[in-house]
């Protein structure tokens, strides 16, 4: 307990509130129960208990206090209630009734000043400790190595902790240890006791924390304690425990003061948050399979989380995932070599167009699983709060319009009119490559003008709907039919979202900004024209130019020139809008992306990167492998309905730039006006007065179903539609354009409802959202023209037609015919252009339905062959029909059928079919067309079995043929004295290239190789007649006997692969010779010698070394023959009885031994019976037989005897005894 000193100020505990206390304290938490001295607990009166602390099954007690004063231990008394909770017990205390008293917790008495003990306590207390006070240095390396793999050290984290000691005296640095303890977010992990000042700094490595399935993301720290230690025994005390600064690993968020990340909607930049790791991304200093350090990245994926948000969006049943945000990839990467750069990602908020006010979300971001380094895998970061603030409100009931003919409203509101004609910019994006441009010409009789189409480029894409006939409209172009055209004119990008309505009469085309166009086409008077309305999106604001006025809430600043100057407001501000009609052709969209344009980019990519909630509550899956959705458009919410007519219109632009291969036609027209064209001033007539003309239109825009049913939603401004609907009856004296005055509010209605949450319908039961059913008649086009009701099916509401009447508005009759126009290109296929398996068919109306059907007449050499066919609606002027799939039989194809002349006719319900077009299938290489019926073969060119050729060009399955118009045109005509090999065309004599024994010789074989005269063709190599065999000189090629094998040389051995003349000897033995008389492919022997050691000799010719030996080729043609009556001894030739020179008592006897020394008496003794022959020893028995045979004919002189021969053999010798028998008188 704390026990206060005589000028320290009392404690008491008047003013706590009586109630229930439980008491966490160092000095112990519960009362005492003896008294205590005056100053003990702070204060001169301390309180005790008097009496003992209950168990947990005595329940709550009632006790007494005491307060010790200067005498007594017990001079006043209080009643308190004491419980035992388990492990801790709770007191139930009334407020002292006078200061100084106060109640004491804990018995435990502090350590004097400038003593400590282990737990800062008495007992134990001492002065002798180290005077550890500063903060420990932590950081953290990657120098040991944990293991070796592969022989490659592997690397991990360590964090390191180093004490600071400077004020422990010198002597006693001996005697100083440290106890370590390292505490991740306040948990102990580890710990290390005795580390000597040598060992410092203390280390805490990955493997501990990794262990204990701790990942990154954490605080670090670590505590220390200096003490004394001798001999292994604590000297002293230890020091009060130090700890270091809390080091973060992982990955730290740089500008997190700047959460949550407040965006608006419409904001032109994204916001970024930058990150750096504080740790290593570690990997080995040695490649492994190549890889180094720098090609090492972790990868951090980055999570939106998806919220369902209603939406009227049908498909989905007025409900739709969507995300506040968008960022510019779904990871980020940081490489391991270079680990401590700072990282950055963008994220931009989504507008979703709705007024839902702002948003919450956040930015989830964790790493996977990460095998270069372990301790990086499954690593989640702290979620990032983004907020988004709706900036949709300020643009509640904006839209540029060009309604009829034209009456304009800027998206601030002005009024005006641009009875102009050309093709007019009518609004253009200050920093994205967004325009949309309109085309208006003169309409209803010259007294007007009209918008009649209207192109829309984002980026490098450009979508275009045009209904403009031919002619400038001031002339009657009534007879000139031109279809409509609509889709993709430029495609580089491919992420331009169009949406088709109304038997594709009517388009939505959105913007990256937010925003979209809606062109709406009708049929008024005579033609088709069309109302334009440009709903702006919140990135729009302040970045607007062209007809539609400057985007900010200023009128005033409306009509601001393309030159920068800005007129005054004006019902007909005609040079503000002649300043932005197009004059150069380059900056045209009539056809496709302006030349002038630079749309490389739009603006960055943005990726949408749902984050997948799994079963368990709190947890998100990060999976890389997951689609991502990526575009320049991402940053703009839409609906996930059918995007069908988007993707086949971006497939039929693609296929159109490619060079060829595709049926893929889009028509090039000029848009044609005239710049001087103006209307007079319109004058009331037919009995029209504004009064009039006010009256019906209040009558007829407030009483029809869209007026009564848009007269509820805010923002829908009926003035617009009452001004335009006057203004068409003074211009052209009729109401025929009032249905475009009430466009303008439908306009303006079904964006707002899209917009605002308030007027949609919530089915509880489903969640589905939906309009009111009193609106569900602005959904229907046209009012279904009268001829039809709205009903609602599936949340959505559509035009059900009385009976005789079809089409999504109603407006065409069931048993109207289509009336054809024209075939594109004039009615002509060319086959060496297009694959020519379809074509486009202009026409109308035609009816998107299941019915839609084409029929293909073909008149062929045995009759029409007709053919019925599916048509491919594209708008209610267009259809793709394609031609006849069958395969004729020859003989219906005539010589003329090159060119395919069909007959194509349309029908809308598959019975009724249109009059016929013709249309011609063709090869314009051959041929020349002005139509499918007016065509000619082209001079210098065939026409052979249905394909064309020039002149001179070869047959593809005949070289020697070619086209030869002189000769024929419709058959091939072959080249004189020719060979056709191997699909070449070769003239008589031509070699072969490589080869020049083969020539072509038409009068032979004209699709095959011959062999050239006097040459020879010998596995697949020419020779010349004579020509030796390089493998077998005497060989040669000799086409007399044969031009395709080897003729052996007369009088010559081919022998080992050489060849040898007739009696040219064997180099390596000179007894053989070429005999070819014997054999021309073995060596022959030659009669009468010897062949000994490579070197020939004659019958009997002596050996140079030794001249006793002679060449004897009777005995042997391989080995020597020694001489009769000679020895060899030695190497030395003796006579028969010679005497031994170094041994007088030994002689020469070649009857006893022919290479040993005999005892001289054997020259004394007459051997009349037989005499013993020796081989010496080494020599092979052959070699050996030899010997003794020649020994024993030499000493014999009789021809004509008879030997018996025993052989004897043993290990030293081989001795030959022969026997000689009487001679006899025969």
């Amino acid at each position: 307990m704390y026990h206060k000193n005589a000028i320290e100020a009392v404690a008491c505990d008047d003013k706590i509130e009586e109630g229930w206390f439980r008491f966490d304290m160092i000095t112990g938490n519960d009362m005492p129960v003896t008294c205590h001295f005056e100053g003990d607990c702070g204060t001169d009166n301390p309180i005790w208990l008097n009496g003992s602390l209950p168990s947990a099954d005595d329940g709550i007690i009632n006790g007494t206090v005491c307060v010790k004063n200067a005498t007594v231990c017990c001079a006043k008394t209080y009643d308190i209630q004491i419980k035992n909770c388990s492990t801790y017990n709770v007191y139930h205390l009334p407020p002292v009734s006078q200061c100084s008293e106060r109640y004491c917790i804990g018995d435990k008495a502090l350590c004097p000043p400038g003593t400590l003990s282990e737990d800062g306590f008495e007992p134990g207390c001492s002065d002798n400790f180290p005077n550890i006070t500063l903060q420990p240095d932590i950081q953290v390396d990657e120098r040991v190595e944990r293991y070796i793999f592969g022989n490659k050290p592997k690397k991990e984290l360590m964090f390191t902790c180093l004490p600071f000691y400077d004020q422990v005296p010198a002597d006693k640095l001996s005697l100083l240890f440290f106890d370590v303890k390292w505490y991740i977010d306040s948990q102990l992990v580890h710990e290390e006791d005795n580390v000597d000042v040598a060992d410092l700094p203390a280390q805490l490595r990955e493997s501990v924390w990794l262990g204990k399935s701790i990942t990154l993301g954490f605080q670090v720290k670590c505590s220390v304690k200096g003490k004394y230690v001798q001999n292994g025994e604590l000297i002293g005390a230890r020091s009060l425990a130090v700890e270091s600064p809390e080091f973060f690993a992982g990955i730290k968020v740089l500008n997190s003061s700047d959460f949550p990340i407040r965006m608006k909607e419409n904001d032109p930049n994204p916001a970024i948050i930058a990150f750096q790791p504080t740790v290593p991304v570690l990997c080995t200093d040695i490649p492994v399979f190549g890889i180094y350090c720098e090609d090492i990245f972790l990868q951090v994926e980055v999570r939106i989380p998806q919220q369902w948000k209603q939406a009227l969006c049908p498909s989905e049943g007025g409900v739709s995932q969507r995300q506040e945000a968008v960022v510019e990839a779904c990871g980020i990467q940081i490489n391991a070599k270079h680990w401590n750069k700072t990282v950055t990602l963008k994220i931009a908020p989504v507008i979703d167009g709705i007024y839902d006010g702002d948003q919450i979300t956040k930015v989830l971001l964790s790493t996977a699983d990460f095998q270069s380094h372990k301790a990086w895998s499954n690593y989640r970061l702290p979620d990032i709060p983004i907020l988004v603030v709706d900036t949709d409100m300020t643009l509640k009931g904006l839209v540029c319009m060009a309604n009829s003919d034209p009456h304009m409203m800027t998206f601030d509101g002005v009024r005006y009119e641009c009875q102009l004609p050309g093709e007019f910019i009518m609004y253009k994006h200050r920093t994205l490559p967004i325009q949309v441009h309109g085309f208006f010409k003169k309409c209803n009789n010259g007294r007007a003008f009209c918008p009649c189409a209207v192109t829309v480029m984002s980026g490098g894409d450009l979508f275009i709907f045009d209904r403009c006939r031919a002619g400038t409209g001031s002339e009657t172009t009534k007879g000139i039919k031109r279809p409509m055209r609509s889709g993709l004119l430029g495609c580089e990008h491919g992420q331009m979202r169009v949406e088709s309505f109304n038997n594709a009469k009517d388009f939505k085309i959105y913007l990256p900004t937010g925003g979209y166009v809606y062109a709406r086409s009708y049929y008024y008077i005579d033609d088709y024209y069309m109302n334009i309305h440009i709903h702006p999106g919140s990135r729009d604001v302040e970045s607007t130019l062209g007809l539609c006025g400057t985007l900010n809430g200023n009128k005033n600043d409306d009509f601001l020139r393309r030159d920068g100057t800005t007129d005054p407001i004006s019902l007909y501000p005609n040079d503000f809008s002649l300043s932005w009609r197009v004059s150069d052709t380059s900056d045209s969209m009539y056809n496709g992306i302006p030349a002038s344009s630079n749309v490389t980019s739009i603006q960055a990519e943005y990726c949408r990167c749902p984050a997948i909630p799994v079963p368990v509550v709190g947890h998100i899956l990060f999976n890389s492998t997951l689609p991502l959705d990526c575009s320049y458009t991402e940053n703009v919410a839409k609906c996930a309905s059918d995007n069908s007519y988007s993707v086949k219109q971006l497939a039929k632009c693609r296929k159109r730039r490619a060079a060829a291969g595709h049926d893929e036609i889009f028509e090039i027209r000029e848009f044609e006006y005239n710049p001087d064209d103006r209307i007079e001033a319109p004058t009331w007539q037919n009995g029209w007065t504004e009064a009039k003309a006010e009256e019906f239109c209040s009558n007829y825009i407030y009483n029809s179903s869209v007026g009564k049913a848009c007269q509820a939603v805010e923002n829908v401004d009926y003035e617009v539609a009452l001004k335009g609907c006057k203004d068409d009856i003074h211009l052209t004296g009729g109401t025929a354009w009032a249905l475009a005055a009430l466009d303008s509010i439908k306009g303006m209605c079904v964006a707002e409802l899209s917009k605002n949450e308030s007027y949609w319908v919530v089915d509880n039961s489903t969640g589905e959202v939906a309009l009111p059913e009193e609106l569900d008649v602005i959904q229907c086009p046209n009012d279904c023209s009268s001829n039809g009701v709205c009903t609602r099916n599936n949340g959505t509401s559509t035009c059900e037609c009385y009976p005789g009447y079809v089409s999504s508005d109603c407006s065409i009759s069931r048993d109207t015919i289509p009336d054809l126009y024209y075939m594109p290109t004039n009615g002509l296929c060319d086959i060496s252009q297009r694959p020519c398996l379809e074509t486009p068919v202009y026409g109308g109306p035609f009816v998107q339905s299941s019915n839609l059907s084409c029929k293909t007449e073909h008149l062929t050499a045995s009759g029409v062959i007709t053919e019925y066919n599916e048509a491919e609606f594209i708008n209610e002027e267009e259809v793709i029909c394609p031609f006849p799939k069958s395969r004729l039989k020859r003989s219906d194809i005539s010589s003329d059928e090159v060119i395919k002349v069909y007959n194509i006719s349309v029908s809308n319900d598959g019975t009724n079919y249109s009059q016929p077009l013709k249309v011609a299938m063709y090869d314009s290489n051959c041929y020349k067309c002005d139509g499918p019926i007016q065509c000619q073969l082209k001079n210098g060119t065939c026409s052979i079995n249905g394909k064309c050729y020039n002149n001179e060009e070869q047959n593809p399955s005949d070289a020697c043929q070619i086209c030869n118009p002189n000769v024929t045109t419709s058959d091939w005509y072959l080249r004189p004295s020719t060979c056709t090999i191997d699909n070449q065309c070769y003239t008589d004599g031509q070699e072969r290239t490589g080869s020049f024994c083969h020539v072509c010789s038409s009068d032979k074989n004209r699709n095959s190789w011959d062999i050239k005269h006097g040459t020879c063709s010998i596995n697949s190599s020419c020779y010349n007649e004579t020509q030796q065999n390089p493998a077998k000189p005497c060989q040669i090629c000799d086409p007399r006997v044969s031009n395709t094998e080897w003729t052996q040389l007369n009088g010559t051995c081919s022998i080992s692969g050489s060849c040898y003349y007739e009696t040219q000897q064997n180099p390596a033995r000179p007894c053989e010779i070429c005999d070819p008389r014997v054999s021309n492919t073995e060596w022959t022997e030659l009669n009468g010698t010897c062949s000994i050691n490579g070197i020939c000799y004659n019958e009997t010719q002596q050996n140079p070394a030794r001249p006793c030996q002679i060449c004897d080729p009777r005995i042997s043609q391989t080995v020597w023959i020694i001489l009769n009556n000679t020895c060899l001894i030695d190497g030395v030739c003796y006579n028969t009885c010679q005497v031994n020179p170094v041994d007088n008592t030994t002689v020469c006897h070649s009857s006893t031994t022919a290479y040993n020394w005999t005892s001289a008496d054997a020259c004394d003794q007459m051997d009349d019976i037989g005499s013993t022959v020796e081989a010496p020893s080494g020599l092979d028995a052959s070699s050996q037989m030899a010997i003794i045979l020649g020994g024993i004919l030499g000493s014999i002189s009789i021809v004509a005897v008879t030997l018996i021969v025993v052989v004897k053999l043993s290990k030293r010798k081989r001795e030959i005894y022969v026997w000689n028998p009487p001679s006899h008188p025969d």
